[in-house]
């Protein structure tokens, strides 16, 4: 097995991840597997691993693979983070250091409804080692990036006078010690346990918020590997395991009284060492045949498989079951003691049941062409013949001849129950045309949408799928989108790029859109639907939904709005399309602003009496006082939104058109005639 571990801090060189990432790619080879440290989305592709693991909740999903998140941060850290709740929410499946995680994991995933497999506890641990433990006690071992200078106040301070007390860490963090910093570490896996055995016992203590989230702190299962005698906090799940080879600290409060503990137990140390080395050899034995990274990894075979179950890799029939049969549950114990559920690979579907259209039924997908080469509309029909989900058609609507489009068509014929190729009329030049002859044109029992120039995960169909089924009722599901800079000399930027590396890191895909289904924000101009992320049911196309409005740009937009009248949308939560954007030559839609300006105002007036009477009161308000007053003046408030949406969005994604769009912001805000 394959394994892509992603150093979330590339600018830092100094970072637990990174350590991380060196020791599992040892113990890994050690379970005959081989792990590979990467940056980008880039890599990971290069890399085609079975699966991907993102080491920090800064780390959102972007690429085709299995995506697994190491969650081992207090929820307290980033609970009220937007961005990180977003990522770790995009991920396929989770390893937890806790029950106190799992149950915050749980919690957000039923807010999703989505499933998602959760394996815990999984700790920063190290890989397994032979026992060699210290030849004497030295002095008092500590090792941290002290990122945050007040978590133990001046305990440091206070002990580095009364003890040896042994400090390793960036120095610029430690400027405080003058005896007890003894240097950095190199973060190469090894370096730490070295210096370990060279002191002979350490000190591993938590801050507040991982002992209230019951996570133990990387630093006991260093000791232990190094095969030295720790002092550390007593979390539950340290006693139940380590029970009484390693030292605890007595719950008191205050640098002074924690500084006076610390050294009543070091004084026990040094005045008991043959007791002292025979709990460092009991705590290593424990943290061999528990503890160990190897020991963490075993179930991740089982992890991956839930996760390509559940995600769309391995597709569900329609037909399942919501409710499946009750069956005696099968169990297994991990370290922390809590019994966990077995994980079993799921059979793969049978040939014959994917010739099933009840339970596999035909998505047909409307793709329109005629402005770009072959390439793009082979790559668009590639990333549709790569879908797990066995029935798939497309409705080809061609707006312009296209050279050697039959012939490309021949080789996907095979793939695809059928090709239909439908040339629009009449041929106006408006996007929402072309639409609307593939709207006309559809006669699965499910349809989409998929543009010539932008592709999709294998796992798109089964998953959005999959999410219609358990959604009885619904017509209409959507998953989230990643955005691709596929031009050259593009990237996007993210919090944990900094450092001080000062490197451009080139990242060239971002998480784009992952976000609940909410009318208004449809409605006042926030477009979080790719115009490839949607399925529907046939059964949607109504009457007025077949109307073309004959829209240059927003077509997609409009449509969603006009569905939003028939159904509830269902989110898959995963972000399965790849919207391509080209910031060079600049030929995506989006960059139109005076034509969106103008549909947006159009938009207002056809859907001017489908604004909710009385708009939730978190709206602005200036759009709560609109939409009480006569629709004319609604009319302009959705314009005038619309045109600050669309404003910040050029502003984050081109910044080089940002003077244009403020000019063209302020022009309209200073024509509207309500009052803000």
């Amino acid at each position: 097995m394959k394994i892509a571990l992603v150093d979330a801090f590339p600018n830092r060189p100094r970072t637990a991840e990174r350590e991380f990432i060196r020791r599992s790619v040892r113990a890994l080879a050690n379970l005959g597997w081989s792990g590979h440290s990467v940056v980008t989305s880039d890599e990971i592709l290069a890399l085609e691993p079975d699966v991907v693991i993102a080491t920090h909740e800064f780390i959102p999903k972007v690429t085709p693979f299995p995506t697994i998140g190491l969650m081992w941060s207090p929820p307290a850290f980033f609970r009220d983070d937007p961005f990180r709740i977003r990522a770790l929410r995009s991920y396929d499946g989770y390893f937890t250091g806790s029950d106190f995680v799992t149950r915050f994991l749980e919690d957000q995933l039923f807010a999703m409804d989505k499933n998602a497999p959760i394996v815990g506890p999984f700790l920063p641990t190290c890989y397994a080692t032979p026992f060699v433990g210290a030849r004497e006690v030295k002095g008092l071992f500590y090792v941290g990036a002290n990122w945050d200078s007040r978590r133990h106040g001046n305990l440091f301070s206070i002990l580095e006078k009364r003890i040896p007390l042994r400090v390793h860490g960036p120095r610029d963090r430690w400027t405080g010690l003058r005896r007890g910093y003894v240097g950095e570490l190199p973060f190469d896996g090894e370096a730490v346990l070295s210096a370990l055995r060279a002191s002979g016992a350490a000190l591993c203590l938590n801050r507040r918020e991982h002992n209230e989230a019951l996570l133990p702190s990387a630093r006991l299962f260093e000791a232990a590997a190094a095969g030295v005698v720790a002092i550390t906090d007593p979390l539950p799940i340290i006693r139940e395991t380590f029970g009484d080879t390693v030292f605890y600290m007595p719950d008191v409060e205050g640098a002074t009284d924690r500084a006076a503990a610390v050294v009543e137990l070091w004084r026990e140390i040094r005045t008991n060492p043959g007791r002292a080395r025979e709990m460092a050899r009991a705590a290593h034995q424990v943290f061999v045949e528990k503890f160990s990274l190897e020991k963490m990894y075993e179930p991740l075979p089982q992890l991956v498989a839930a996760c390509r179950a559940s995600g769309g890799w391995q597709p569900h029939p329609m037909t399942d079951p919501l409710v499946p049969a009750p069956e005696e549950p099968t169990t297994t114990l991990r370290a922390s003691g809590v019994a966990t559920p077995v994980i079993e690979p799921p059979k793969e579907a049978e040939a014959a049941a994917h010739s099933d259209e009840a339970a596999f039924p035909t998505v047909e997908y409307i793709v329109r062409v005629g402005g770009r080469p072959v390439p793009y509309i082979r790559r668009c029909l590639q990333a549709l013949a790569d879908q797990t989900w066995p029935n798939l058609a497309v409705v080809m609507v061609r707006y312009r001849a296209v050279e050697g489009l039959d012939g490309l068509l021949d080789e996907f014929r095979e793939r695809f129950r059928w090709i239909k190729v439908v040339d629009q009329h009449p041929l106006n030049g408006q996007r929402s045309t072309t639409l609307w002859c593939g709207l006309r044109a559809v006669s699965a029992p499910y349809f989409a949408n998929q543009d010539d120039d932008d592709t999709m995960h294998p796992n798109h169909v089964a998953a959005v799928m999959d999410t219609l089924r358990r959604h009885p009722g619904r017509l209409f599901a959507y998953s989230g989108a990643v955005r691709h800079e596929e031009e050259a000399g593009h990237y996007v930027f993210q919090e944990n790029f900094g450092g001080e590396g000062k490197q451009v890191v080139p990242e060239t895909r971002e998480l784009k859109f992952l976000h609940p289904h909410d009318r208004q924000e449809l409605y006042r101009g926030h477009n979080y639907i790719q115009s490839n992320a949607w399925i529907a049911a046939r059964e949607i196309l109504r009457e007025d939904v077949l109307k073309d409005p004959y829209y240059e740009v927003g077509e997609d937009v409009y449509l969603y709005m006009l569905f939003s009248r028939h159904t509830d949308f269902a989110a898959s939560w995963r972000p399965t399309i790849q919207w391509n954007w080209r910031s060079t030559s600049r030929d995506n839609s989006m960059f139109d602003e005076e034509k969106w300006h103008y549909i947006g105002y159009r938009t207002g007036v056809r859907l001017q009496y489908d604004l909710p009477p009385r708009p939730p009161a978190s709206l602005p308000e200036q759009v709560v006082e609109v939409a009480r007053q006569p629709a004319r003046n609604w009319v302009k408030a959705f314009a005038w939104h619309s045109m600050r949406f669309f404003y910040h969005a050029w502003r984050a994604r081109a910044p080089e058109m940002a003077d244009k769009g403020k000019l063209l912001f302020q022009r309209w805000e200073r024509s509207r005639r309500f009052k803000r």
